[in-house]
């Protein structure tokens, strides 16, 4: 075959093809698209965490964060009081479909108000939680959704009689980037609640994976039928269980097209958009909590000076 060589050196076209067949340029295309946003995301590329039942070192593809500075003038300090959203992102370069199963269950509010997360969440307005006054389920993108809690990938048979036979599987491969997804999202949830003790802020961090190739949607019906069809965007629902205490934790994900990121991320920064207009009218709580918190007010005072 041309431009293919048996054995040694590799031609120009089998790098080509090899690269293409792999998620590194379609990562090195999404972390583009995320700067390249007004505001631009600041993106992380294979940051690394350890994970939690083997003890080794795992890497997550990007993690994106754009957060905006709260109030106005020396009542709080840009950049130290913040507000924002972080996406955890895992990219899949799937030649064939992968197909999400969904059997009818709905995204509930309270999945999507547990979602709020930093040291401003403790703040109060008329004795309770900011987070009844920012009602998050009223305004995140999947809200009413409804969740697959099964997938599959499609595969070509190698070998044998039925030889290139579509075939459905649970792969390894996709499984591993859907969990990689969850794991690193709890373990930074739970850094970002230490990092809390001295920035005040206020976030709700998302989960991601992008596929090059294509997204269906497989609905079960209440007869035991189905209908199918192809999608740009699904949730799905992640869950770990914790092998030393047995802990049972979900995590939403969104499974979403490369063509559609875009249209995705304008659904995040509308859903953060609302979530500050909501927060603004009660910025005296948030200055009264940090000025009463000596770990915030520690950080606070020196950059007020500046």
């Amino acid at each position: 075959m041309p431009g293919t060589a048996s054995h040694g050196k590799p031609t120009l076209e089998e790098i080509r093809e090899a690269l293409e067949r792999s998620g590194y340029l379609l990562e090195a295309r999404i972390a583009r698209v995320l700067r390249e946003r007004q505001p631009p995301w600041f993106v992380q590329s294979n940051t690394r965490y350890r994970d939690p039942a083997t003890g080794n070192s795992r890497e997550i593809d990007l993690i994106a964060s754009q957060h905006q500075s709260l109030g106005r003038g020396d009542k709080l300090v840009p950049g130290v009081h913040t507000f924002g959203a972080t996406i955890h992102i895992e990219c899949i370069n799937n030649p064939l479909p992968l197909v999400l199963i969904r059997s009818g269950e709905t995204v509930y509010n309270h999945q999507l108000d547990g979602l709020l997360e930093g040291a401003l969440t403790h703040v109060r307005v008329e004795d309770a939680p900011i987070g009844r006054s920012v009602r998050l389920s009223e305004l995140h993108h999947l809200r009413g959704s409804v969740l697959a809690t099964q997938f599959c990938d499609l595969a070509r048979k190698q070998n044998g009689p039925n030889k290139n036979q579509l075939m459905a599987a649970h792969s390894e491969r996709a499984h591993s980037c859907l969990e990689s997804l969850a794991q690193s999202m709890v373990i930074n949830s739970m850094s970002s609640e230490t990092a809390s003790r001295e920035v005040s802020n206020l976030r709700v961090r998302y989960g991601c994976a992008v596929l090059q190739g294509e997204l269906y949607v497989l609905d079960m019906t209440t007869q035991g039928e189905y209908t199918i069809a192809a999608s740009d965007h699904g949730a799905y629902r992640m869950v770990l269980v914790d092998r030393e205490n047995g802990h049972r934790s979900e995590h939403l994900i969104d499974v979403v097209t490369e063509n559609y990121f875009p249209e995705y991320l304008g659904l995040i920064e509308a859903t953060s958009d609302g979530m500050l207009a909501r927060v603004e009218p009660h910025l005296e709580a948030v200055v009264a909590f940090v000025n009463a918190s000596p770990s915030l007010l520690e950080r606070y005072k020196p950059l007020k000076q500046q």
